[in-house]
């Protein structure tokens, strides 16, 4: 979150982000293995006919606006992939609601089809082999799960980077905000119990 302290300022920073000038990277834990390491998602979006608090991915038209990002794989496991967003546009929830379209929805994104929380003994399940495919992300429960055995109950996604150029002098900014804690023990328990992608587990039996 960027605060202005007098309208002067944030005149320029509305600028920038109106002309999009302003670069910012998101990272995220999604459900399986993405196709492929990099691209690019650009679709129109609007409000759920049926469904007011989602956003949903429609055809050009009407109420729709574009909506456009990047994507770049920042690692890969059985299952799960860690991913580089970069949003060129902002549209409500369009992070959450492009993964859902490319059939990768954030883990612990119940709105979006991620279910509630991911939780340690999930995927030490899964490492052998007693859960199998994102459906058995039915057996995951908030109201059932051990505090202690929850790794992050709300979606994966975090803000990672923001770069503006400073609306004084116009030397470029940028700020950065490390990994929570939920997510950095996600991550951590993928790459014990996970590590690698289902092509190269393969491979190795």
């Amino acid at each position: 979150i960027v605060v202005a302290k007098d309208n002067q300022v944030h005149h320029h920073l509305s600028a920038q982000f109106e002309e999009r000038t302003v670069s910012k990277e998101y990272r995220a834990i999604v459900w399986g293995e993405l196709e492929q390491d990099r691209g690019v998602i650009k679709t129109h979006m609007r409000v759920h006919p049926k469904h007011r608090e989602k956003m949903m991915v429609c055809d050009a038209g009407g109420n729709a606006r574009e909506a456009v990002t990047s994507y770049e794989v920042v690692e890969r496991f059985r299952g799960f992939t860690h991913v580089r967003l970069l949003p060129k546009t902002g549209r409500t929830h369009q992070l959450r609601v492009h993964m859902r379209h490319l059939g990768h929805p954030l883990v612990a994104d119940v709105l979006y089809g991620g279910r509630d929380v991911m939780t340690a003994s999930f995927l030490a399940g899964r490492e052998t082999g007693g859960y199998s495919g994102q459906a058995a992300a039915a057996q995951l429960d908030l109201n059932r799960t051990a505090e202690a055995d929850r790794l992050i109950t709300r979606q994966a996604l975090h803000a990672h980077r923001l770069e503006f150029r400073h609306p004084v002098t116009r030397a470029p900014l940028v700020v950065v905000a490390e990994l929570p804690a939920d997510m950095h023990r996600t991550l951590e328990q993928l790459r014990l119990h996970l590590s690698g992608t289902a092509d190269s587990a393969a491979r190795g039996r």
